[in-house]
């Protein structure tokens, strides 16, 4: 169950600082209504997160992708049923 980093396209700044820090170029930015955001290529990404740590405003979030989070709470419903 894999986490990476998420990136909110409402709530980055656009200041690039992720872009530059990502050794593996997966960050890229992109135009959207509200001006430019970071955007993450999870094919690109090797989740050493330093991203997260660089980025001045706190808005990179590490999270497990949606199935996973999914699972998690199926597997924790279940075992508490069986207590």
């Amino acid at each position: 169950m894999q986490k990476r980093p998420t990136i909110p396209c409402k709530l980055c700044k656009g200041c690039k600082i992720c872009v530059s820090t990502c050794p593996m170029q997966a960050i890229t930015m992109k135009n959207g209504p509200l001006g430019e955001y970071a955007n993450v290529d999870y094919n690109k990404c090797v989740t050493c997160f330093k991203c997260v740590d660089a980025c001045p405003y706190k808005v990179i979030k590490i999270k497990s992708p949606f199935k996973y989070r999914a699972i998690d709470k199926l597997l924790k419903k279940s075992l508490k049923s069986k207590d």
